[in-house]
């Protein structure tokens, strides 16, 4: 990379008073002079275009999840294209006002389906726009603290918590629909799953049929992070552990193995719990279950948007995800937290069992009103009453 001088715009000639005398218009120009050298030998840059510098940087990244990966190649390809639309060949040429102006650009002129980005997600994409900036520093393309002028929307209160929860009416409703319906199939599976331990889409694609204990007086299961074999965990190794299962759940688990599964390998030679004709289930297939069997006129709830199955878009199994009644696996996830928080589980025991640190559960998965988590307690302390007295030794009226 060639260096380049960023001192062009102190370089531009001092606009004077007409009145200004030869001598004094002679001394701004010293100083001028004198400053852009000043600011030139500070500022000395190598050159690299903008394009090259994010296509080294992404081949630099190896550290990341292929999902992480996709959403850096994403938020960067924007920031390319704008670049370039405003004439910015050059890394050394950004300005703060520059990244200021791309974050205004992308939360509201440039989103593909939504008319604006919502706060949390713009300013997780300006958190990888920042990454990569710092890296740019490292290798001395960007002009020295650059990065840190990148700035976040305020968020208020619990603006960046997402509130829809499965609650545990409609999960026990689909769990009778599956059992009756569509018992010990994929469909079933997943959700014996999502309901079991509010299991992320990528815990349920891990399992192979070894990583199963369906007998014995400890049936459980493993989950482990295999990236090198086609199979990841959201935080790595952090995420492996053992999940104590439920007879019940053994019991379906079993009679799927035994009656439904593929008896298929893949591309790794894993038996995946899992399968195909093709080999193991696709994520995206795990999710089109979540939005599949939440549709209430699917599990014998009607329709409560007065819709017909000929005539609505998503009657469909496609067209799922188009129902407003329909929900993520997230949801699910989340409503499993809130309803053994509510049920008086410990944090700590429901931390280790779900892969989710006790600071990001109470923020993003608690959704128990302040009337609920006093239950919860009062519950907690009557059950340690049984044990010990109270802290003064006398009975409290409550």
């Amino acid at each position: 990379m060639r260096t380049r001088d960023t001192s062009s715009s102190i370089e531009q000639k001092q606009k004077y008073p007409p009145h200004a005398t030869p001598e004094a218009r002679g001394y701004a120009d010293s100083i001028d002079t004198a400053n852009a050298e000043s600011h030139s030998q500070k500022t000395q840059l190598e050159v690299c275009t903008v394009g090259d510098a994010i296509e080294t940087f992404l081949g630099e990244q190896t550290e990341y999840a292929p999902s992480t990966t996709r959403q850096y190649v994403s938020v960067l390809r924007f920031f390319n294209r704008w670049t370039s639309q405003q004439g910015l060949d050059y890394t050394s040429e950004l300005t703060p006002l520059h990244v200021i102006q791309f974050r205004n650009w992308r939360q509201h002129r440039a989103p593909v389906k939504v008319p604006s980005l919502k706060k949390i997600t713009i300013n997780s994409q300006m958190a990888k726009i920042r990454r990569f900036l710092r890296w740019c520093e490292t290798i001395n393309v960007v002009t020295p603290g650059l990065p840190e002028t990148v700035d976040f929307i305020r968020i208020v209160d619990d603006e960046d918590v997402r509130h829809e929860v499965l609650d545990p009416e409609k999960a026990q409703t689909i769990q009778r629909h599956l059992n009756k319906w569509q018992y010990a199939t994929r469909d079933h599976i997943t959700w014996i799953l999502k309901l079991e331990f509010g299991a992320r889409t990528g815990d349920i694609r891990s399992i192979d049929l070894e990583d199963l204990e369906l007998e014995g007086n400890q049936p459980h299961l493993r989950l482990r992070h295999r990236p090198d074999h086609g199979t990841r965990l959201k935080n790595g190794k952090q995420s492996e552990r053992t999940i104590a299962l439920s007879p019940e759940a053994c019991r379906v688990l079993v009679d799927y193995i035994e009656s439904n599964r593929a008896d298929v390998v893949d591309e790794y030679g894993r038996r995946p719990l899992l399968t195909t004709a093709n080999g193991r289930i696709s994520k995206s297939t795990i999710r089109s279950y979540s939005y599949k069997w939440t549709r209430p006129c699917k599990i014998g709830l009607g329709c409560p948007h007065g819709k017909d199955d000929d005539k609505c878009p998503a009657a469909g199994s496609k067209g799922a995800h188009k129902c407003p009644s329909s929900q993520s696996s997230h949801c699910a996830r989340t409503g499993y937290l809130t309803y053994e928080l509510n049920s008086g589980v410990d944090p700590v025991h429901l931390s280790g069992r779900c892969d989710v640190s006790e600071e990001v559960l109470s923020k993003h998965y608690d959704m128990r009103s302040e009337q609920e988590q006093m239950f919860v307690r009062q519950r907690a302390f009557e059950t340690a009453r049984l044990s010990y007295q109270s802290f003064g030794g006398v009975e409290n009226d409550r």
